[in-house]
């Protein structure tokens, strides 16, 4: 989403407004950033913030950098550094423009989410952050100024859909990553726990072998267990997430070409030849 020109202008306040204090190339990189962007040249506007930037970091230039790269659609980007500039919140510039760039914020962060997955093996899975794009074609023409003021505007119809469908897709994929990980590692664990002749009680139990092995028996038999659980919840929780992804692909409105009117979004899955796994891919 792109802030109208008017607005822009608004944010780059002139030198007596910045500060007595302050230096005339900052002030001159970020007025000629602003005219870039009123030009819709907003990669060539973030080179000259950034330029701006290594001169001297001070909360107003970290603001106009991320929303340059609101307008590039660079989320994690743009959401980092607005939040570093509403941070400052005592800085003059930042409480003068706070009601613009808190919208902002909101806006772009509207376009993130997260993907939590936890096992009960400790490392077992890593943590990682998906960033959500939006894959819906901008909007032709400049927002009027008055629309501005309106920071929540509902979402397109079937938003949530898509949006929810590639949560599922993700957390489904990291699932079945962790499942393959625990069957790797337990693969490898029953190999080293037969050639020191361990075994496990009939009844249920610790594991139990030679005297010169029992700790390693004992030790590698629990990472079996484990293992084991990692797997089976791995591939279980892994594969629902996977159909209720690939159900809401097909129930979900498709995102289509405004050339061909053909649908632009497509997933498919299968499994690995001779190993154990599933890889899955999308096209949209």
């Amino acid at each position: 989403m792109r802030f109208a020109p008017f607005l822009m202008a608004v944010l780059l306040a002139t030198t007596s407004a910045l500060g007595q204090q302050a230096d005339p190339r900052v002030t001159t990189l970020l007025r000629h950033g602003v005219e870039l962007r009123q030009q819709g040249q907003d990669e060539a506007a973030l080179q000259e913030f950034r330029r701006a930037d290594a001169i001297t970091h001070e909360p107003r230039i970290t603001a106009q950098i991320g929303l340059a790269e609101q307008a590039l659609q660079r989320w994690l980007d743009a959401s980092r550094h607005l939040r570093e500039a509403l941070a400052a919140a005592t800085d003059d510039y930042i409480v003068r423009h706070r009601e613009v760039l808190v919208p902002a914020l909101q806006a772009v962060e509207s376009h993130l989410a997260s993907v939590s997955v936890t096992a009960n093996a400790d490392g077992a899975v890593s943590r990682q952050r998906v960033a959500m794009i939006s894959i819906e074609r901008p909007a032709s023409n400049v927002a009027a100024p008055h629309t501005e003021t309106v920071p929540n505007e509902p979402a397109p119809a079937g938003s949530a859909t898509r949006t929810l469908r590639w949560v599922a897709l993700s957390g489904g994929a990291l699932l079945i990553v962790g499942g393959v990980v625990g069957a790797a590692v337990n693969a490898s664990d029953a190999s080293a726990f037969q050639s020191h002749g361990c075994s496990f009680p009939a009844g249920g139990g610790a594991a139990t072998g030679p005297d010169a092995y029992l700790y390693q028996c004992q030790t590698t038999g629990d990472s079996m267990n484990n293992m084991r659980t990692l797997e089976i919840v791995g591939f279980a929780a892994g594969g629902a997430l996977g159909i209720a992804a690939l159900v809401l692909f097909l129930v979900s409105p498709p995102a289509r070409s405004e050339a061909s009117g053909r649908q632009a979004n497509t997933v498919h899955c299968g499994g690995f030849t001779g190993s154990i796994g599933v890889s899955c891919g999308a096209t949209f």
